[in-house]
């Protein structure tokens, strides 16, 4: 998908068709960070905020440091390895969302561990 995106954007001339591409980039990582939010806490979105007691507030808003950091990591942890593999299929994409996820559960358990 990402490589397919990237063959798009090389063969773009002008403005609008630049930010058409970049924007498709952004879905594909959201795609991908929506799944690692998903197996990073093994809870959805909508039930993490339940824990957290939100109603309509952001999520991010309402995250620690720590977990603001994990997610990042995660996210990055994901994109890194999707743009190395180049998942083609949703399987794909599931897998380098659970490894990228994976990088910051580990994190936080090493954190955990060292913390109490």
């Amino acid at each position: 998908m990402l490589t397919a995106v990237k063959k798009e954007e090389e063969n773009c001339k002008n403005e609008d068709c630049l930010e058409i591409f970049e924007l498709k980039k952004v879905i594909f990582h959201l795609k991908s960070f929506s799944f690692v939010m998903n197996l990073r806490f093994s809870i959805f979105t909508k039930e993490y905020k339940k824990l957290k007691g939100l109603k309509k507030e952001n999520l991010r808003d309402n995250m620690t440091n720590l977990e603001l950091v994990l997610n990042m990591l995660a996210e990055t942890a994901t994109t890194e390895i999707s743009e190395k593999r180049e998942p083609k299929s949703m399987n794909e994409n599931i897998i380098v969302a659970h490894e990228g996820g994976s990088v910051a559960g580990n994190a936080r358990r090493e954190i955990e561990g060292k913390t109490g």
